[in-house]
């Protein structure tokens, strides 16, 4: 018990000094996926999928890479996620999602 305590202590501080979502260039929109959360399941700022849809994209292309992180990736022209893959041979690799669409890119 000690020791969550102490956990929760450390953590609490880290919490406080996020970053808000409006600042930032690039926006964590969930990490792990199997996490249930609204940003997980509504589409994120100028996308019209979500990141479920285009996690189920890339694993639709990428049948034997598993998912690593997504994020939005806020810029002046359309809504793209980036997405990072590890290859069942251990090679980590960058893909896009386009925001509107839906289509997988490299």
């Amino acid at each position: 018990m000690g020791v969550f305590v102490v956990l929760a202590m450390l953590l609490i501080p880290l919490a406080a000094t996020a970053v808000p979502h409006d600042t930032a260039d690039i926006v964590p929109t969930g990490i792990l996926l199997a996490q249930k959360s609204p940003q997980n399941l509504l589409p994120n700022q100028g996308a019209r999928i979500g990141t479920k849809q285009a996690a189920s994209r890339v694993k639709q292309k990428y049948q034997s890479s598993k998912i690593l992180s997504i994020n939005l990736i806020r810029s002046k022209g359309p809504a793209v996620y980036r997405v990072k893959t590890l290859s069942a041979s251990g090679v980590v690799k960058y893909v896009y999602v386009d925001g509107t669409t839906g289509d997988v890119f490299e």
